[in-house]
């Protein structure tokens, strides 16, 4: 195992275990990272790492390989998704047919039949079948995890991506010609202080976990201003370790989010939310107010649970007889800024978008009591038309 600087400041790292028996092949490992830290924190990773003993390394071991590198800390996968592909990793690629097939044997046949399998859930005995979104997930999995391997040496060419997936008809949102009505049922159905989140939510178009990472820090009640530099939110921590950590932002841009101006109402609620914690922190003989969670109902320090506000919303539809979830109110954000015209620029700087097609095409959805505006346009205009016309048959 060698660690060699590069000419333009990185460094390479190179792992070699002599030939494959069966292919001839060198099984050489080299991967070139951007600082001397993560170099060592590779090649220790690599030196954990059992060799292939004599066989060919099947799809599983790429993939286990993958995971391992680019995960921990340091690693280029979030928390979160290092948890998905190790959940992934275990239903639907260790213990199966494709799993232990050699590198050398991975091809479009292969992954087209595998792709089948996990669609129709006859990957193994009860198994069940996979949303097509789940499949995308395994694939794109798989995907990386190949690229991986060819720039290791073991894979030419990357097979999977020559696999395109059958597209389906996605299944109807929540929030396709979403009803105020409904959401009005459900925030009738919560407590008050669950409906103060929910206003929060609608007010600044935030995830449940930004809302739990809020603190009141972040918050300028004198100027009704929300301030999301560094863009707080709580996401799960890197296993074997549980519970909740404050992490980088959603996405693969560190974006950052703009302050957020919110309504008068939304300030009033606020205030009124912060006298009582101060007063609940005067009893408890808290200090540190401004280091305390908004959604906390415990005062808790840093930041709450997400997964109780997400809970207590389910509660409250379940009760109202709609089904809505707390992250649909994100999209009631959008929606209804999309419906006002409100400029692009402006609302993707909000809600911390990378681009105008996510604000219009993922999260702006119709109103079902909402007016056709092109109705009234294209009257305008056939007016305008027959007017002239007359004008000129005159």
């Amino acid at each position: 195992m060698t660690i060699e600087e590069q000419p333009n400041g990185r460094y390479k790292v190179t792992v070699y275990r002599g030939r494959d028996p069966q292919t001839g092949k060198p099984d050489r490992f080299c991967r070139t990272v951007d600082t001397l830290r993560a170099a060592e924190k590779l090649e220790a990773n690599m030196k954990r790492k059992p060799a292939t003993r004599g066989r060919t390394r099947t799809v599983a071991d790429a993939v286990q390989i993958y995971i391992d590198l680019n995960g921990g800390e340091g690693g280029t996968l979030r928390p979160n998704t290092e948890n998905s592909y190790r959940g992934l990793y275990r239903a639907h690629i260790e213990n199966t047919e494709l799993g232990q097939l050699p590198l050398a044997s991975l091809d479009r046949d292969a992954l087209t039949w595998y792709f089948s399998q996990l669609r129709n859930g006859s990957l193994r005995p009860g198994a069940r079948r996979l949303a097509h979104n789940s499949v995308r997930n395994v694939r794109a999995l798989l995907s990386a995890a190949m690229n991986e391997a060819v720039a290791s040496g073991w894979l030419d060419s990357n097979p999977v991506d020559a696999v395109r997936l059958r597209s389906e008809e996605p299944a109807p949102r929540a929030m396709d010609d979403y009803s105020l009505a409904d959401v009005a049922k459900v925030l009738a159905a919560c407590d008050d202080d669950l409906r103060e989140l929910a206003q929060l939510a609608i007010a600044t178009g935030a995830r449940q976990g930004e809302i739990a990472g809020l603190r009141w820090s972040d918050i300028s009640l004198e100027h009704g201003l929300v301030i999301w530099s560094p863009l707080p939110t709580i996401g799960h921590a890197r296993k074997p370790a549980t519970g909740w950590v404050r992490q980088a932002a959603k996405g693969k841009r560190r974006r950052r989010r703009e302050p957020v101006f919110v309504d008068d109402a939304c300030v009033a609620m606020l205030k009124a939310r912060h006298a009582r914690h101060a007063a609940d922190a005067l009893r408890a003989g808290v200090s540190d107010l401004d280091a305390r969670a908004v959604a906390s109902q415990t005062l808790e320090l840093d930041y709450t649970n997400p997964n109780v506000i997400s809970q207590r919303w389910r509660q409250a539809a379940k009760a109202a007889g709609v089904s809505i979830r707390f992250h649909d109110l994100r999209h009631l954000n959008a929606s209804e800024m999309s419906a006002a015209n409100v400029p692009t620029q402006i609302a993707i700087a909000r809600n911390g978008w990378n681009s105008a097609d996510m604000y219009h095409g993922n999260y702006g959805h119709k109103r079902a009591d909402m007016a056709d505006p092109a109705v009234a346009v294209l009257g305008a205009l056939w007016s305008k038309l027959d007017e002239l016309t007359k004008g000129q048959t005159a």
